[in-house]
């Protein structure tokens, strides 16, 4: 009676075994592809972050570029600015004034 009761023993604790393998096979499989998984996203965020950085610095760069071109609009509906322009860029004089030429002399 005694090897019949230790050999049944042995046969249940090596298929216990049997199932504890397999179960952390499995287990050691999910964490690998858990673990994969999460690298695989860490990149993809990294990446995506850097695409963001460059966005936000383009949008701030067109916001600057847009605030300085209103202001140039609003100097434009100013007529005194645009008389100073005239005079620079134009060369125009209001009647009455002389005009002030400056040559260089020729050495």
């Amino acid at each position: 009676m005694a090897n019949a009761r230790g050999s049944k023993e042995t046969t249940a604790h090596s298929g216990s075994k049997r199932r504890l393998k397999l179960w952390f096979a499995f287990i050691a499989l999910f964490m690998a592809w858990a673990i994969y998984t999460w690298v695989v996203q860490m990149e993809d965020n990294a990446r995506t972050a850097l695409r963001l950085a460059g966005v936000q610095q383009k949008l701030a760069e067109g916001e600057k570029e847009s605030a300085r071109l209103q202001q140039q609009i609003d100097r434009l509906g100013d007529p005194e600015y645009i008389r100073e322009l005239a005079r620079k860029e134009q060369d125009m004089i209001v009647p009455g004034e002389k005009p002030i030429h400056v040559t260089e002399k020729a050495e």
